[in-house]
C-alpha cells in the first residue's frame, strides 16, 4: 500500500512538474550555514573590491556569499528621427564595462585565495527601462530602470554575454514601422536618377565638384540621395526588439524572457527587493554648468530616475525561483496572507508551474561593518559547503531568512512536516496521512526574547504562537484543499517580521 501511494504522488507531480522534492523515508542530517546574497563590488558602482567584500562576509560570520554585480547600468536616449545615430547615454560601472571575463576570473581568484570560504559570482540583472517625458516640466525620466532579478549559477562568460537587455539587445522582429524606413529607398532611387555626370570635354577646366553642382538638378539629387542614406543606415536592418526603452512601459516582457533565457541556461533567477522604489535627479540645475549646458540640447527640463514597487511582476512572470523577502519583500509579499501565499495558492491548485521561494538579500554597496553585513542573512541547509549544493539549496528551497540579527539569538532546530514514517522539510513535499503534523523546534539562546510564530496553511494563519525561550512545537495539520497544500511560517519582533521559512508541501493521496 505505501508504494502504491508514493507512485500515486509521483502522478501528481510530474503532472505539477517542476515540483518540491519529494520527501524520503530517511534522510541524512542537514548541516547549516550562514550565507550572504547580493553584495555589489566596485566593478558596478560599489565602494569595497571583491576581496574586501569576501573578508566583510566572513568577519559577518558567513561561510558563503554570492556577489552580484550589476551586468549593465547603461541608458540610452536617442533622437527622434535619427534615434540609432543621435545618442546621448547615462552610465555607471558594470561587470560589461568592467570586463565579464576578467570578472567571473577575479571571482574565482577570490574563492582560491579564501579556502574555508566559499564565493559564488552571481549578477543583478537590469533587463529593462524606458523613457518618460514629463509634459509638465519637460523632464526626462528613466523609467524601471531599477526593477532588478537576481541571477544564480551562470559562470560561463558566453551566458552572461548573452544576457538578455536593453543595452544587450532582444531578438528582433520586422515591424510595420520599421519596414517603412525601406520607403527612403524611394528618394534615393529618384536621386539616381536625375544625377547626371557632366561632359568631361566641356568642363576640362573646372573641378569635379563644380562641374558636378553645374546641374542644378544634381545638387538636388546629392541632398536627396546623402538624407536617404542617412535614414537608411537610421533604419537598417528595418527590424525592431520586442522590446525597447521608446514604448511606453513593456510590463512583464522583457523580464520573462530574462527569466526563460537563465533558465533554459541552468541558472537560477530571484526577484530584487520587489517592494522597494527609487528616485534621483541625475541632472538639474546644481550640475555641472557644462554637462547641464550639453543636456540642454536636447531636454527643457531635468534628467531623473524613477522606480515604483513592483511586486505586481512576480504575480505577472512565471517559471523564476524566487524572490528576495528582507528587506524589501516582507510587508506585501511575504506577509501572512501576502502575495506570496497567493501565488503558492496558484501553485498547489494547478495555475503554476512551479513554487517560489524566498532568500534573505543584504544588498551591500558600502561599508565594511560585519554588524551593517549580517543583518540580513539566508540560511542553507546542505550536507556539504560546496558552490553545488549551495546552489542546490537555493534551487530547491533548503534555505531560511533572517533578518534584524535574530539569527544571533534564535536558532531553528528542526522544521519539518511529519506524516507516518515520512519527514519533509523546507522545500520538500511528503503525502498527507492522518497523523500529519508540522514540527517548529527553535532554541533561543543569549537572551530571553518575546516573538510570535505565525503559521500558515494553504494561504490562511492557522496559528499564532508567541514564545519567549526554547521550544519544540508540534502542530497537528488537516488535509490539503487542493490536490497539494503548504505551510510555512513566519517569526514576528515586536511588530516586525525577523525571520521566515520556506514552504513544504503535503500532497493529498486518494486510496483505491
Amino acid at each position: 500500500m505505501r508504494g502504491f501511494l508514493v507512485c500515486k504522488l509521483l502522478v501528481i507531480l510530474v503532472w505539477m512538474a517542476p515540483a518540491p522534492v519529494i520527501a524520503q523515508d530517511e534522510q541524512d542530517e542537514y548541516q547549516q550555514v550562514i550565507g550572504l546574497l547580493h553584495m555589489d563590488s566596485e566593478v558596478s558602482g560599489g565602494e569595497n573590491s571583491l576581496d574586501m567584500l569576501a573578508a566583510v562576509a566572513k568577519n559577518a560570520g558567513a561561510q558563503m556569499a554570492i556577489v552580484t554585480d550589476h551586468d549593465t547600468q547603461r541608458a540610452t536616449y536617442g533622437i527622434w528621427p535619427l534615434k540609432k545615430i543621435l545618442k546621448m547615454s547615462h552610465s555607471r560601472p558594470s561587470v560589461r564595462t568592467y570586463g565579464i571575463d576578467k570578472y567571473l576570473k577575479e571571482v574565482q581568484r577570490v574563492n582560491r585565495q579564501n579556502p574555508d570560504f566559499t564565493y559564488i559570482p552571481g549578477i543583478e540583472a537590469v533587463p529593462y527601462y524606458w523613457w518618460k517625458r514629463s509634459v509638465k516640466g519637460g523632464d526626462l525620466i528613466i523609467r524601471d530602470i531599477h526593477q532588478h532579478i537576481l541571477v544564480f549559477g551562470l559562470e560561463k562568460p558566453e551566458q552572461l554575454q548573452k544576457l538578455p537587455s536593453i543595452e544587450a539587445g532582444y531578438p528582433m522582429i520586422p515591424t510595420p514601422r520599421s519596414l517603412m524606413q525601406l520607403l527612403w529607398l524611394i528618394p534615393l532611387i529618384i536621386a539616381l536618377i536625375i544625377f547626371r555626370i557632366p561632359d568631361t570635354d566641356e568642363y576640362y577646366e573646372s573641378s569635379l565638384l563644380v562641374r558636378f553642382l553645374s546641374r542644378p538638378l544634381n545638387f538636388l539629387a546629392i541632398l536627396i540621395g546623402t538624407v536617404s542614406i542617412v535614414f537608411l543606415i537610421n533604419g537598417f536592418p528595418f527590424m525592431e526588439p520586442v522590446v525597447d526603452q521608446y514604448d511606453e512601459d513593456a510590463g512583464a516582457l522583457p523580464y520573462q524572457i530574462l527569466i526563460n533565457y537563465v533558465r533554459k541556461q541552468g541558472g537560477l533567477t530571484f526577484w530584487a527587493h520587489p517592494e522597494a522604489q527609487y528616485y534621483q535627479t541625475i541632472i538639474s540645475g546644481k550640475s555641472n554648468p557644462l554637462v547641464n549646458a550639453l543636456l540642454r540640447t536636447a531636454l527643457t527640463g531635468e534628467l531623473k530616475v524613477e522606480t515604483d514597487p513592483y511586486y505586481h511582476l512576480l504575480n505577472e512572470t512565471t517559471n523564476y525561483t524566487g524572490f528576495s523577502i528582507f528587506f524589501n519583500g516582507m510587508n506585501i509579499v511575504g506577509k501572512p496572507e501576502g502575495l506570496w501565499d497567493d501565488l503558492l495558492l496558484q501553485f498547489v491548485s494547478g495555475h503554476r508551474n512551479r513554487p517560489l521561494w524566498a532568500i534573505a538579500e543584504i544588498d551591500m554597496e558600502e561599508g565594511t561593518d560585519p554588524l551593517t553585513a549580517s543583518e540580513s542573512q539566508t540560511v542553507f541547509l546542505v550536507k556539504e559547503k560546496t558552490k553545488r549544493e549551495y546552489l542546490e539549496a537555493l534551487r530547491t528551497g533548503r534555505v531560511y531568512c533572517f533578518c534584524s540579527h535574530i539569527n544571533d539569538w534564535l536558532t531553528i532546530r528542526d522544521y519539518s512536516v511529519i506524516a507516518g514514517d515520512t519527514r519533509a522539510i523546507s522545500g520538500e513535499v511528503l503525502p498527507y496521512a492522518e497523523d500529519t503534523r508540522l514540527i517548529f523546534d527553535v532554541d533561543l539562546h543569549g537572551k530571553p526574547l518575546d516573538l510570535e510564530a505565525v503559521i500558515v496553511k494553504d494561504g490562511k494563519i492557522l496559528e499564532r504562537r508567541p514564545f519567549s525561550a526554547s521550544e519544540r512545537m508540534e502542530i497537528p495539520l488537516s488535509g490539503p484543499r487542493e490536490a497539494m497544500g503548504y505551510v510555512r511560517i513566519t517569526v514576528y519582533q515586536g511588530g516586525n517580521m525577523v525571520a521566515a521559512t520556506n514552504p513544504i508541501f503535503f500532497s493529498k493521496v486518494v486510496k483505491p
